[in-house]
């Protein structure tokens, strides 16, 4: 027997390869591949709606899980974050420019968060995400809430679903 790590990749070679039909049975199949892919183009309106829709179920899943707690949200460190979050889909986002974005809340704040990148299948899914991170059982009284929602569309109703969500707490 021949152990595949020790193939040639020499298909005419019969010790590694045994051909599927004989030469005297070749059914000449054709390809099942369509000769031309047809990609449909992603609804723009629709993609805000869901970001603003899913935003607004986290928020509001965030304070459920806090129900024993005030929960507090952050508005300028989400207007920072959101902005951070093309460019993180990009590819564009250094580490230095990540920092110099914060730098101005990390002045005033501890900041603890990141962002989580998944591809949209429901809603479910990217709750159990948010939850999975434990962001929630933040107990401090003085701890305040980031969380924003970015979604970058591509043909064919393929979405990438950027969230940030962190704490921010006071510096004394």
């Amino acid at each position: 027997a021949v152990v595949s790590t020790q193939s040639t990749g020499n298909f005419n070679n019969n010790r590694s390869w045994k051909p599927f039909f004989s030469a005297k049975e070749n059914p000449r199949l054709s390809t099942v591949q369509v000769s031309r892919l047809e990609y449909i183009e992603t609804n723009q309106s629709a993609i805000q709606i869901l970001e603003n829709n899913l935003e607004k179920m986290l928020m509001d899943k965030i304070m459920e899980w806090r129900e024993r707690h005030v929960t507090r949200w952050n508005r300028h460190c989400r207007v920072i974050m959101r902005q951070l979050l093309p460019q993180l889909e990009a590819g564009s986002l250094s580490e230095e420019d990540q920092m110099s974005a914060i730098s101005e809340i990390m002045n005033s704040y501890h900041v603890t968060g990141f962002p989580i990148n998944m591809r949209y299948s429901d809603a479910n899914t990217i709750i159990e995400s948010v939850y999975s991170t434990n962001v929630h059982v933040a107990e401090d009284t003085s701890v305040e809430f980031a969380l924003t929602v970015y979604i970058h569309p591509y043909p064919n109703n393929v979405l990438s679903v950027w969230i940030y969500v962190g704490t921010l707490t006071k510096k004394y």
